[in-house]
């Protein structure tokens, strides 16, 4: 790509921050294709985003930084419509991030050099899963006090963006009872990140595992996460980030299948009509799909609406982000896997040839939605209104 915006740096508000996505976006999407047929990590496009200071944006005004929540999760959102792979390594980025800055038994130190480091333009990376078999605890992976220092051992799965950050962020076992999390430098001794991830789609975001083998952390680095969940704008900042990125995909495989229906999709025989787009059946199609996808847009900006207004000292407020947060993720990934497979039934068997690459927005969105299944976030959301159960306050809802 040839953006180069390391001037941002120096006056991050919305409107540029936005302004800025909307170039680099374009710029993403014409590699995007390429990049996923040959799973080619995106580091040159990873590069460009901390060189633009981009990286601090997750920062929260209350912390520092200067643009709003919703202007970072709409930037993500302009950014998955591109690619949502690179999208997705700034999810992990984000939650890696603000969960070190809100906790309050993180050292004020930690928080300043973690501050340091994004407006630095360095990433961060979130390990929270163990690779574990189905018989095995959530977090088998330990933190082992050794004097000044900890040992760090285990193996995460899941290392969405691990091969570029420069930080891992780290859950593990304090002791039987006890989950720590510690930050540990990328290039520290007896850190393995492999790039084995295969899934079908979200190809380049380097999903794959981190070993960790007596890997030296500084104590001020360690801290104990509290038997407390984690505020809920933590929590909420990342189902919003996931309803962006689905969002995003949705309205990229909406805008391809139109351009590749009214350039190169051939009429169904007998329908009488010279063109596809003639086709009253196709318009039909197509005027459902677009109704879909306004419906999906109005429920996010709803979404970031309520994001901003989402205060930790407030409940109140950050549950009504809660349910806007819910009913846009839901929707959002349901059409990006609706329109992601029916642009395919309007389009004809020419869409699927690999050349066009339209295949990979319902591959991306249906590993993307297999995070948190829609079913629990229905549930939660209908045991609200007709019982008044609010749900756990650590729910994916």
């Amino acid at each position: 790509m040839s953006t180069n915006l390391a001037h941002l740096s120096q006056r991050l508000d919305d409107d540029v921050v936005l302004s800025w996505a909307d170039e680099f976006a374009h710029g993403l999407a014409l590699t995007a294709i390429e990049r996923d047929r040959r799973r080619v990590l995106p580091h040159q496009e990873l590069a460009e985003l901390a060189a633009a200071g981009i990286l601090g944006c997750v920062v929260p005004p209350t912390w520092g930084a200067t643009i709003r929540p919703s202007t970072w999760l709409e930037l993500i959102r302009r950014i998955a419509v591109a690619d949502p792979g690179v999208a997705q390594i700034l999810e992990v980025h984000t939650t890696a991030v603000r969960t070190i800055l809100s906790s309050p038994k993180a050292s004020a130190g930690l928080k300043d050099l973690v501050r340091a480091e994004v407006r630095d333009g360095a990433a961060l990376a979130f390990r929270g899963v163990d690779r574990t078999t189905a018989d095995g605890p959530a977090i088998q992976s330990t933190l082992t006090a050794q004097g000044a220092t900890y040992r760090l051992d285990g193996t995460k799965a899941y290392s969405t963006g691990a091969f570029a950050a420069r930080w891992l962020f780290v859950i593990a076992r304090l002791d039987e009872t006890r989950l720590g999390a510690a930050l540990v430098h990328r290039a520290s001794s007896g850190v393995d990140v492999t790039d084995d991830w295969d899934g079908i789609g979200q190809r380049s975001t380097g999903s794959g595992n981190t070993v960790l083998r007596s890997v030296d952390v500084p104590a001020d680095r360690v801290f104990e996460l509290g038997p407390d969940p984690a505020p809920g704008s933590i929590l909420l900042g990342s189902q919003a980030i996931h309803a962006a990125i689905d969002a995003g995909i949705a309205r990229a495989a909406f805008d391809e299948g139109l351009i590749f229906l009214s350039q190169n999709a051939r009429p169904p025989l007998g329908s009488g009509v010279d063109r596809a787009t003639s086709d009253p059946l196709v318009i039909v199609h197509v005027g459902q799909l677009a109704t879909r996808l306004r419906a999906v847009e109005a429920l996010f900006a709803a979404a970031l609406v309520a994001v901003d207004a989402a205060d930790d000292d407030k409940p109140d407020s950050v549950f009504d982000a809660k349910l806007a947060v819910a009913a846009a993720k839901t929707q959002a990934g349901e059409a990006a896997l609706s329109i992601s497979s029916e642009i395919f039934s309007l389009s004809g068997t020419r869409s699927a040839l690999e050349i066009h690459g339209l295949d990979r927005h319902w591959r991306n969105a249906r590993i993307h939605t297999l995070h948190s299944p829609h079913r629990w976030t229905y549930f939660h959301l209908g045991n609200w209104v007709l019982n008044g159960q609010a749900p756990p306050p650590m729910a994916l809802f």
